[in-house]
């Protein structure tokens, strides 16, 4: 029995979650998976069942997965396509920079160094900070906000430069 075990996952995690839970099909075992992210069930669900306010609503096989059967029953969309490869590569201009961070160095203890020198510039809107699972996201999140400190590395808020220990009060 699995609780959203899609929850916090990237599209190639997700990817390799099923082909484990489909080895495990293989194998002869029930898999019961309960989520509300559906786009990834083609690969692994042979049959549905759904709940609405504590009653089961629906079973039958996944081919009724389709998009008005997501409507009918207000669920997510079962088709989400990965534009991971089509979002611009653009480097915000230093000028724009809300916050920035140049010569960025971190590594966990007793480990190789996730950032070595890097550098990062926010402008102005709303920011998707993605990739892969393990990637450093949350650490350059944590970073941003002064959470994890840094071995070396320098920080400006609208061009003015701050001390990594202030960061936190200004996100």
């Amino acid at each position: 029995i699995l609780d959203e075990p899609s929850a916090n996952l990237d599209p190639d995690s997700i990817g390799e979650l099923a082909r484990t839970i489909a080895d495990l099909k293989a194998a002869g075992i029930a898999v019961l998976i309960v989520d509300h992210r559906l786009h990834w069930f083609d690969l692994i669900v042979d049959r549905l069942i759904v709940m609405h306010d504590g009653q089961i609503v629906f079973e039958g096989d996944k081919s009724s997965l389709t998009e008005s059967f997501c409507e009918e029953y207000g669920l997510r969309q079962h088709r989400v396509d990965d534009v991971r490869d089509r979002l611009p590569q653009e480097d915000p201009k230093d000028s724009d920079a809300v916050l920035s961070a140049v010569n960025v160095t971190f590594a966990h203890p007793g480990q190789a160094p996730l950032f070595k020198q890097e550098a990062f510039a926010l402008t102005r809107g709303v920011t998707a900070l993605i990739g892969e699972n393990g990637s450093g996201k949350t650490t350059l999140a944590r970073i941003l906000c002064g959470l994890n400190t840094v071995k070396g590395g320098e920080f400006y808020i609208k061009g003015e430069k701050i001390n990594p220990n202030r960061l936190l009060e200004h996100v």
